[in-house]
């Protein structure tokens, strides 16, 4: 998530690990759909459509900001909201899974082991196309990659997941036909909601 920092020297907004100066009142720096505006009146934030201004010199302010409405991924775990890459083309996704559901006979609630969720690609058009989405997961040449990803929760609620996922295997998890990827599926194991 983004940072504001407001210091004797200026304003400061973390910009993918490093902080850009804004110099100029009035300015707005956009920062993956969440802006910093510097002016006259102070220094404001937005924070889901609202402005909030930033008052205390030298403090660090972490912008809360939604998760996306759309399946996104970044390398790695607990990747940032704002570090997050929507997925081109979007793929298609039934939700969370389990492997295996562990039932009480008391009134306690039960508990899911081993949660997975599958994205989904028809087709593709190309081998290129093929291999930009295996860039995107991280999977171009690794067999398997650790990602915070967008999906959809039990609740059907857009959150961000830890979890690894894996390359699709030739012939079971993605079919060559007419010289184009066809029904491509990518796994991502493990999954944890990020922190």
């Amino acid at each position: 998530m983004p940072n504001v920092r407001v210091t004797d020297a200026g304003v400061y907004v973390e910009v993918g690990g490093e902080w850009v100066r804004v110099t100029d009142a009035g300015v707005y720096v956009e920062l993956k759909r969440t802006w910093a505006r510097a002016t006259d009146a102070g220094v404001y934030t937005e924070l889901a459509g609202e402005w909030a201004r930033v008052t205390t010199a030298g403090v660090y302010i972490e912008l809360e900001l939604p998760p996306p409405d759309f399946y996104a991924v970044g390398d790695g775990h607990d990747v940032a909201i704002a570090g997050l890459d929507r997925l081109d083309p979007q793929p298609r996704n039934a939700g969370i899974r389990i492997t295996r559901r562990q039932s009480s006979h008391s009134d306690e609630a039960h508990q899911d082991d081993a949660k997975f969720t599958v994205f989904e690609y028809s087709a593709l058009g190309s081998v290129e196309e093929y291999q930009a989405v295996m860039a995107q997961w991280g999977l171009l040449t690794a067999l398997e990659n650790d990602v915070t990803a967008t999906a959809r929760n039990e609740d059907q609620n857009w959150t961000r997941f830890n979890g690894t996922v894996r390359r699709p295997r030739m012939n079971e998890d993605v079919r060559w036909q007419s010289f184009f990827p066809r029904n491509i599926s990518i796994y991502m194991v493990d999954l944890e909601v990020a922190g």
